[in-house]
């Protein structure tokens, strides 16, 4: 990073409860788009993290720009779902692949432009902060150039003002999995009741229960193959094949 910032970022927070993960792209990445696939791996890798339901992301130049880039698609890809980024900020940030920046409503954008640049215009950075929406901020630096060496207090100022947010954000995220969760747990016991009725010959259903399942998505309960417990669920539908109704699977 930028005169060692992610080191300091990265020695510091954690001791403030704020979880760090680096990416370093490799030294010839110098595509923009094979950044925007390191954001997006690195968000698709938090997502299976429980503990880890908000995010702040950071990029320096063409990073900066991949940073807005993998959040705008994250967006697109799974609306506002774990982990949710809150936080964006991209210190220098080239203007090419910012174009879709004014599109993350509800993130808090922190562009970071050292005034003496010239590598990035600092034109740049005040151009791409304008298509931003609120809330956003912009932070002159005026004695650095794109190593940026006045940034650090500026960056953690802005990251601490973030983490009292980004706790009522994760409360809400793992309070909506959990509903999520009770919902698919639910629907599971209904529909292996569902199975237990349904004789050889595909008898034992109403009109109402066998057009509910034909059309929704069942959850019966299997032997668990591994052994390692008792059942496991598998999922499929109904299907009427020869006149009879069969379960047909769709893998667990």
């Amino acid at each position: 990073g930028p005169s060692g910032l992610y080191g300091q970022l990265a020695n510091e927070l954690p001791m403030e409860g704020v979880a760090v993960l680096r990416i370093d792209s490799e030294a010839g990445r110098r595509d923009l788009a094979q950044r925007v696939t390191d954001v997006l791996a690195l968000l698709t890798w938090l997502r299976h993290r429980e503990d880890l339901g908000v995010a702040i992301v950071l990029g320096w130049g063409m990073s900066g720009a991949a940073c807005v880039e993998g959040c705008f698609q994250w967006r697109q890809r799974t609306g506002n779902n774990a982990p949710q980024v809150i936080g964006l900020c991209a210190l220098a940030p080239q203007e090419y692949g910012c174009h879709n920046a004014g599109a993350l409503n509800g993130v808090d954008i922190h562009i970071v432009q050292g005034s003496l640049d010239r590598m990035v215009p600092p034109a740049a950075g005040v151009r791409v902060w304008r298509h931003c929406r609120d809330p956003r901020r912009l932070t002159p630096l005026l004695h650095s150039d794109h190593a940026l060496t006045e940034a650090y207090p500026y960056v953690i100022e802005w990251v601490r003002g973030l983490m009292a947010r980004a706790e009522v954000v994760a409360m809400r995220l793992a309070h909506e999995a959990e509903k999520d969760r009770l919902t698919v747990y639910m629907r599971m016991h209904k529909h292996d009741t569902l199975m237990s009725k349904l004789g050889p010959e595909g008898e034992g259903l109403t009109d109402e229960e066998r057009a509910e399942a034909e059309v929704d998505q069942l959850w019966v309960k299997r032997p668990h193959k591994s052994g390692m417990s008792d059942t496991d669920w598998e999922r499929g539908t109904l299907k009427v094949r020869g006149g009879r109704l069969q379960f047909e699977s769709g893998g667990r």
